[in-house]
């Protein structure tokens, strides 16, 4: 009998998270996000079938003050999605993750490759650049949660990548409106 879900080293989680700042009437940010599978060629730039997992457009949890600002804060709620699908893939294929042992569960996160995508370029530098505790980003929680990001990037072999506001698939999550070329 054919297995259903490839091997969890086979396939790579790869999420794409946009966020547009203070877009909403109340001053709020909106956000949007895709999860999905890819082949590993995908990494690597090969044009690929991709299954999508996942996808939503939702109001940011606070206001940001500045775009850097909703844009991290799209990459957390990305990141937590991707983590969330690379456990869930670990488990169909592997069995339980222990969630007793903190360094399991980044294990268990760390056998499925993972790949977030940004546009947003001062997150993006932020969290892979060796900056310093305050990453020069003006505001404090920003730079806190990108603090969060590259640690997680750290245990659980995370990718993070940047791509250019045109590439971004999540882009149509976060506009009422077609973009005018």
């Amino acid at each position: 009998m054919a297995t259903l879900i490839p091997a969890v080293d086979q396939i790579a989680v790869v999420g794409w998270g946009d966020a547009v700042w203070a877009a909403r009437v109340t001053g709020e940010s909106q956000g949007g996000e895709i999860v999905v599978l890819a082949p590993l060629r995908f990494l690597s730039g090969s044009t690929e079938t991709v299954a999508p997992v996942s996808w939503r457009s939702c109001r940011l949890p606070r206001v940001a003050r500045r775009g850097t600002g909703a844009e991290v804060q799209m990459m957390t709620e990305i990141l937590d999605a991707i983590n969330y699908v690379r456990r869930l893939i670990y488990e169909l294929e592997c069995g339980p993750v222990d969630y007793t042992s903190k360094r399991h569960v980044n294990d268990a996160i760390s056998a499925c490759p993972g790949v977030l995508v940004t546009d947003g370029k001062s997150g993006h530098d932020a969290i892979e650049k060796n900056e310093p505790a305050g990453l020069e980003l003006r505001d404090k929680r920003t730079s806190i949660e990108c603090l969060g990001i590259r640690s997680q990037k750290e245990q659980t072999a995370l990718q993070i990548r940047w791509v250019h506001s045109d590439a971004m698939l999540a882009d149509g999550l976060t506009k009422d409106r077609p973009a005018t070329v």
